[in-house]
């Protein structure tokens, strides 16, 4: 029973982040018209919210405990966080617990996910060519 389990909660899992990610469309247009006006202070709190939330949603339904320590250490401004991506968890705890917006490196191939692609573009993330 236990082996029938671990699958049934990642394709839960997958299809909650593809349902989240329709239902996130009509920010999508928030976020471009406050880009567009240039409220740069109004867009960061509504993105920081929005992407929070995602991902402890995401988190939560995947049944992960999260402990952080050590928030009190992290320079304001810009700093750089290193994860190996080993998993599908590095962004959303990432997100989740950074208490900032969080920008990523990404393979360029993620830029054919419309509505994906869209909010990595809103926190600034860096796409890149692998070769």
């Amino acid at each position: 029973m236990k082996g029938l389990f671990v699958p049934m909660r990642m394709i839960i899992w997958m299809i909650y982040f593809w349902l989240y990610m329709l239902r996130t469309i009509p920010w999508i247009y928030t976020a471009r018209r406050l880009q567009r006006r240039g409220e740069t202070e109004k867009l960061d709190a509504f993105l920081l919210k929005r992407v929070t939330d995602w991902a402890r949603r995401l988190l939560r339904l995947a049944g992960a405990r999260i402990t952080v320590s050590g928030q009190e250490n992290i320079p304001q401004g810009a700093v750089v966080f290193i994860s190996n991506h080993q998993g599908n968890f590095d962004i959303p705890l990432m997100l989740s617990t950074c208490g900032r917006l969080v920008g990523f490196v990404s393979k360029i191939e993620i830029k054919k996910l419309p509505i994906v692609r869209s909010w990595m573009e809103f926190i600034h993330c860096v796409f890149i060519t692998r070769s």
